[in-house]
């Protein structure tokens, strides 16, 4: 029998046996979920994953939706979350560049775009 509502599929004993599977299987599972925020499909995945890879576009991707979304991850207690900004615009006179090595741990968020 489908349930009426197909988070019941992701939050159900199946789905989680599924998981355990895959995991015993493969060394790197990738769960691509609709945008946070708009169903409860990712909060669910997130919670089984071992790292939720937030995804935002520069320019494109709504501050405040953005915002709203980092905020309901903390939140529902997912704390294993990193966020890759892509399609950055570098403007060569105002950056350089230098090579090296190193680690570096951050917490938190920055909440604005970066304007001249």
């Amino acid at each position: 029998e489908i349930p009426p509502n197909p988070s019941e599929l992701i939050s159900g004993e199946k789905a989680h046996k599924l998981i355990e599977i895959l995991r015993s299987r493969f060394d790197i599972i990738i769960i691509d979920t609709p945008p946070m925020g708009i169903v409860s499909d990712p909060f669910l995945l997130a919670r089984m994953s071992d790292v939720l890879i937030f995804l935002a576009r520069e320019r494109v991707t709504m501050k405040d939706i953005f915002l709203s979304s980092v905020k309901a991850i903390g939140e529902e207690g997912i704390d294993h979350v990193g966020i890759l900004v892509n399609d950055h615009i570098v403007d060569k006179k105002k950056y350089s560049y230098k090579y090296g090595s190193g680690y570096r741990y951050h917490y938190g968020y920055n909440t604005g775009y970066y304007e001249d």
